[in-house]
């Protein structure tokens, strides 16, 4: 698996959406290479993030 292909695939690896030789191929390169092991970190913390931002409720039409 090269960079490329397993930066695109993080999404997945996260979500266990993947087949499991495919996860498996993710997480044995996520292992040996620093820069996607990095990448894959900072996905982590953006979904973090984002869980913690509060749902902001937008005013029903003709109320201020």
């Amino acid at each position: 698996m090269n960079c490329r292909k397993t930066r695109s695939l993080l999404s997945g690896y996260h979500d266990r959406e993947l087949k499991e030789e495919v996860w498996a191929a993710v997480d044995a390169h996520l292992n040996v290479c620093p820069a996607c092991a990095r990448e894959y970190r900072q996905f982590k913390l953006g979904i973090k993030i984002l869980k913690k931002i509060k749902t902001l409720k937008m005013p029903e039409p003709g109320r201020s």
